[in-house]
């Protein structure tokens, strides 16, 4: 990286994310470089440049974190996780095919980038721990709600239809680790990592048919 963009980055980064924002920046100027050695791709202006410089800064201010374009735009594949909780309680509830795919890709973004975050300092351990109790304190919410409107002796369709109810709300949720974090699949895929540890749910009896699979993961 260019000694003069460096000390540029320095003086509009922490110090502890200078690393990672350069990182950041040089990722997209190699797509540049890229898109330069197509001579069909329109011209790349400076303001461009400016404003992708700007965006990136506004990632690392306080309220924010970067989402990697890179990350969001990875081809998933399904196979991994046909055994995963999080795929066992979607289809507890019902929940079909191309949403359990999507259910499957947010998993990934907010893993490998909630790791990635982990990994640079961008976010400490305590945060992450504060965001994962507010995800389970508003599902736990709607979970209660909707098992106070079936009851106890609700048949299986009344309960599937509950934990569907609920699975929606997930899709719909968004909850940002910090005001600027609007990507909206970092809130459902970080639910759906919480589903994978039985820490929420969507069927009304998720923890009773699903145990077995966490107690299997252990002794394995």
């Amino acid at each position: 990286m260019d000694s003069k963009i460096r000390a540029e980055a320095r003086l509009a980064v922490r110090r502890e994310h200078l690393d990672g924002f350069l990182t950041r920046l040089e990722g997209w100027s190699r797509r540049i470089l890229q898109q330069l050695a197509d001579k069909a791709s329109p011209p790349i202006h400076s303001s461009e440049l400016e404003s992708e410089w700007h965006d990136l800064l506004e990632q690392f201010k306080h309220d924010a974190l970067p989402v990697d374009r890179d990350i969001l735009e990875q081809n998933v594949g399904a196979d991994a996780y046909d055994n995963a909780v999080f795929v066992h309680q979607a289809r507890l509830a019902g929940i079909g095919t191309k949403r359990i795919l999507r259910a499957i890709s947010d998993y990934y973004r907010a893993f490998v980038q909630r790791s990635c975050w982990m990994r640079e300092e961008l976010v400490l351990v305590d945060e992450l721990e504060g965001y994962e109790r507010l995800l389970r304190e508003e599902w736990e919410l709607q979970f209660d709600r909707l098992a106070d409107e079936i009851g106890q002796a609700a048949a299986e369709n009344v309960m599937r239809s509950a934990a569907q109810k609920i699975y929606a709300w997930v899709e719909n949720s968004c909850y940002p680790i910090r005001p600027k974090v609007r990507e909206p699949s970092m809130t459902r895929g970080s639910f759906h990592i919480l589903a994978n540890s039985l820490k929420v749910g969507w069927h009304p009896e998720f923890m009773h048919r699903l145990q077995h699979l966490l107690e299997a993961q252990v002794t394995s």
